[in-house]
């Protein structure tokens, strides 16, 4: 059996708890086509066009990276590390486009590119498969020696994620947005996480890493702080060379939150793929 990892798209784990678990959504009209040739996105996943409540385009993909994002939420609507193992070459290889309408037009992107997307796939490739958990490297997420430097959150300040989330509450500059959740910002200097009502689990399956993070830390409760940092110490594609780069992750987020990232071992999920037909027309 070949094995293939895919991460989960850069979405903040707050969009997804969104909506209700409870909710068995459909897209109205989906069209999955070849794009042979297309250009994908950073470090090769998906290259997105409009994304809108009830509305997604993606501009060019692979089959592997858009299943990697349909999966990579658990039956909460909370974002999980998820792997996709086996299957055909052309997973890996083909490029397609995808454009995806809900019926009322007011469906969260998160929720469409995560269980909606989902159910496209496994009715459109007639995908089988079985989930598998095996044994392999992961980073812990632990309190440094110096103690931890992030602030706790004001009670009531921010809303924790849930089916009762107005939607509206998810635009960062309206007057009523006061979700507790991460954002990823880039800067010129490197990446900029700003977390707010946020707890050490949340922070810990946010992380973008090259293998999933578990929280050890042993902290309850909720908490705010701002970690900037740089992939490796280098600046963000595009800076300038006057631009001094801010620290890699591990240095930073030691300086700048009081944790620490450990590497261990620790068990890893994964979805086997059984069977799975390339899309068929539409």
């Amino acid at each position: 059996m070949t094995g293939a990892a895919t991460r989960p798209f850069l979405v903040s784990a707050f969009l997804f708890a969104a909506a209700s678990s409870a909710q068995t959504l459909e897209f109205e009209v989906a069209a999955i086509k070849p794009a042979p040739g297309c250009a994908l996105g950073p470090n090769g996943g998906g290259k997105f066009g409009l994304l809108s409540p009830g509305r997604v385009e993606v501009e060019c993909t692979t089959m592997l990276s858009l299943m990697g994002g349909a999966y990579a939420v658990d039956e909460h609507l909370e974002r999980q590390w998820i792997q996709v193992a086996g299957g055909p070459g052309w997973l890996r290889t083909e490029t397609y486009s995808v454009i995806a309408k809900s019926e009322d037009g007011k469906v969260p992107v998160a929720v469409m590119l995560g269980p909606m997307m989902r159910a496209l796939i496994e009715e459109r490739l007639a995908l089988r498969t079985h989930a598998e958990t095996r044994e392999g490297p992961v980073y812990e997420l632990t309190v440094a020696k110096g103690g931890l430097k992030a602030k706790a959150s004001v009670p009531g300040a921010c809303v924790p994620g849930g089916p009762n989330r107005s939607p509206q509450d998810l635009r960062p500059n309206s007057d009523t947005y006061k979700n507790c959740g991460i954002r990823n910002l880039r800067t010129r200097s490197g990446m900029v996480l700003e977390a707010t009502g946020v707890t050490m689990r949340e922070l810990a399956k946010s992380l973008s890493l090259d293998h999933e993070t578990v929280d050890r830390t042993g902290v309850e409760g909720r908490f705010d702080f701002v970690l900037r940092y740089s992939s490796e110490g280098v600046p963000a594609p595009g800076a300038e060379s006057a631009v001094e780069p801010w620290p890699g992750i591990f240095t930073a987020i030691v300086e700048q939150t009081g944790l620490k990232l450990n590497r261990a071992r620790g068990p890893l999920h994964f979805l086997i793929i059984d069977s799975i037909q390339r899309p068929a027309e539409n």
